[in-house]
């Protein structure tokens, strides 16, 4: 009778212990998953930045009387880099310079768009608070 007492005492030890574990772990597996989510998403806007200033540039070379200007190709960079980037509650503005609109066939437009992104874990992880991703494309004027 002692005998079982015993076991069924260390049986709830072994118990208590795990989920002793369970509770030192899981912290660590959160901020794992949800930097690894944030990650995915950095990358993801990324994209979004890059592609936004590959549009905005070949609108910008095409030969057209009159060329676009600068504020419209800049325009269209942030236009289509505002309504793409995933945020969380925060500004989804782009910044967009297009240095070289309007000139001569032959010349380079070079765009540059840039986007401040903030992570999920921004508050846990003081180093990580934000990181500004950023693209430059270069095209000759048709």
């Amino acid at each position: 009778d002692s005998i079982r007492g015993v076991k069924a005492m260390m049986l709830r030890s072994r118990a208590g212990s795990e989920l002793i574990e369970f509770a030192l772990v899981l912290p660590m597996l959160l901020i794992l998953l949800f930097g690894m989510i944030g990650f995915g998403i950095a990358l993801y806007d990324k994209s979004v930045v890059t592609t936004a200033s590959r549009e905005a540039a070949r609108a910008g070379i095409v030969l057209k009387t009159p060329r676009l200007t600068q504020g419209e190709v800049e325009a269209i960079a942030e236009a289509y880099c505002g309504g793409k980037v995933i945020t969380f509650g925060g500004s989804s503005a782009c910044r967009a310079d297009a240095a070289g609109a309007a000139g001569a066939s032959g010349a380079d437009l070079s765009v540059t768009v840039e986007y401040d992104y903030s992570f999920l874990i921004a508050g846990l992880i003081p180093w990580l608070e934000s990181v500004t991703l950023s693209s430059t494309t270069v095209m000759k004027m048709e």
